[in-house]
């Protein structure tokens, strides 16, 4: 069973302010797993296709509001849908993508929570002789890089 696939553009050229030489597309289908992107160029035009899966599209919302690029939101944003049927879906992800920004800063609050209260938790453990310190040094190495960075996924 084929499984409705919607398609947006996005980039310069939806902005408005593009010749039309390179052109993003925003490809939302139920028949990726992940996330990825292809480029192909034909008759002197540059072609992007990010393939965004529909069922992980909340958690990929998620997830990049963490990151300091936010790389998916701002394709998502600066997309236009190419027919009707794409109007009603974009509007409710960009409307979703606006209601989560209200949301991001008590969940980046969280998260620095999480990171200086396990920071504290690995200094205070170093100080027990049972536990090995240079495994407690590595971890608070690793995670006082993350916070540092706000790669968390590093």
């Amino acid at each position: 069973m084929k499984m409705d696939v919607n398609i947006f553009i996005s980039g310069s050229v939806a902005k408005g302010i593009g010749a039309g030489k390179d052109i993003d597309l925003v490809y939302l289908t139920q028949d990726t797993v992940y996330v990825y992107s292809e480029s192909f160029v034909t008759e002197n035009k540059v072609f992007q296709v990010v393939y965004i899966p529909i069922y992980k599209l909340v958690d990929i919302i998620s997830s990049d509001l963490l990151t300091p690029d936010r790389i998916y939101i701002n394709i998502l944003e600066d997309s236009i849908p190419l027919n009707n049927d794409a109007s009603a879906q974009l509007a409710e992800i960009k409307g979703y993508i606006s209601y989560m920004k209200t949301k991001i800063r008590p969940l980046a609050d969280n998260d620095i929570l999480y990171h200086v209260t396990h920071i504290q938790d690995l200094c205070s453990e170093m100080s027990d002789k049972r536990n090995n310190a240079i495994v407690l040094a590595a971890d608070l190495f690793l995670m006082l890089s993350r916070f540092m960075t706000e790669l968390h996924r590093t």
